[in-house]
């Protein structure tokens, strides 16, 4: 894996994701909220979709098996997360890993990614901070 950056992201570390939700033209990836914390479940949502890649191979939105290769992560914990140039919005799972990097799938998208952890939000738009283009 890429060198990944201090962020909001590595709060998940440890955390296990327990539900996939997919909505009209996002998707949403909720985690289990630390003991003690009285917010609500912690999540990760994504604008614009991400690669999955399990143990037996990597897979991208447009592929017929990307919603099942997302929904059998469910269960796995959070083993690292972070965000980098090369590497985008990275989370590694024990059963695998969603990743966003920037490319054409951008669009006109004014967000690709929302992060809510621990009272933390975190939100990546293109042409802005590990999406910027030079």
């Amino acid at each position: 894996m890429d060198e990944l950056s201090l962020s909001g992201l590595q709060a998940l570390t440890g955390r296990r994701l327990f539900s996939v939700v997919f909505v009209e033209d996002y998707v949403q990836l909720l985690f289990d909220s630390d003991a003690g914390e009285e917010s609500q479940d912690s999540h990760l949502d994504f604008f614009v979709l991400p690669d999955v890649v399990t143990s037996s191979r990597a897979y991208r939105p447009t592929a017929a098996e990307w919603a099942q290769a997302l929904r059998s992560l469910i269960g796995s914990e959070v083993v690292d997360a972070g965000e980098s140039v090369q590497a985008g919005i990275q989370v590694v799972l024990t059963k695998g890993s969603v990743t966003l990097r920037a490319d054409e799938r951008f669009g006109e998208a004014i967000e690709v990614a929302f992060l809510q952890v621990g009272g933390r939000i975190e939100v990546w738009r293109p042409g802005e901070g590990v999406f910027e283009t030079t």
